[in-house]
This record gives C-alpha cells, sequence and structure tokens, in this order.
C-alpha cells in the first residue's frame, strides 16, 4: 500500500506538464544557485558534522603511534644487547 503511494506520487511530481508561463533567464538562473546553494549547505553541513569524529579518532591513532615509538626507543636504550 504505501508502495504504491509512493510511486503514485513519483510519478504525478515527475509526469511532464504544459506550462504556459515564462521564466526569463534571471529567474532561471536564480533557481538554479538556490539549488546548488541548498545542496551545497547539505553537503557543508553533512562534512562539518563529520569532519570532528574522524580528526579525533586520528589524533588518537597518532598519539598511540608516538607513544609505541617512544616506548620501543626506551626500551632499546635500556636493553644493553641490543643491535
Amino acid at each position: 500500500m504505501t508502495a504504491t503511494i509512493v510511486i503514485l506520487v513519483t510519478l504525478i511530481l515527475i509526469w511532464p506538464v504544459e506550462t504556459l508561463a515564462y521564466i526569463g533567464p534571471g529567474m532561471g538562473v536564480g533557481a538554479i544557485v538556490t539549488v546548488l546553494g541548498f545542496v551545497g549547505a547539505i553537503l557543508l553541513g553533512l562534512f562539518a558534522f563529520l569532519y570532528y569524529p574522524i580528526k579525533r579518532m586520528i589524533k588518537r591513532k597518532k598519539k598511540e603511534q608516538d607513544q609505541t615509538t617512544k616506548d620501543e626507543t626506551k626500551k632499546a636504550e635500556e636493553d644493553p644487547t641490543g643491535p
């Protein structure tokens, strides 16, 4: 039932309809820029939402790697039978 309604609404929305109105170049460009701005705002918001956790994860992994390197260096300095 729900799938039928979704398909019906989709078909109604994409069905070509004859319009008797003129959209000038200024209005057309304005509409295109509005759509691009809306899509850009959504993408920028998504990027901002995902950037901070990813940044924290990378920083944590780098910190762990630096700590591991320091521990290995310290063990090598303490071990007199090293290479």
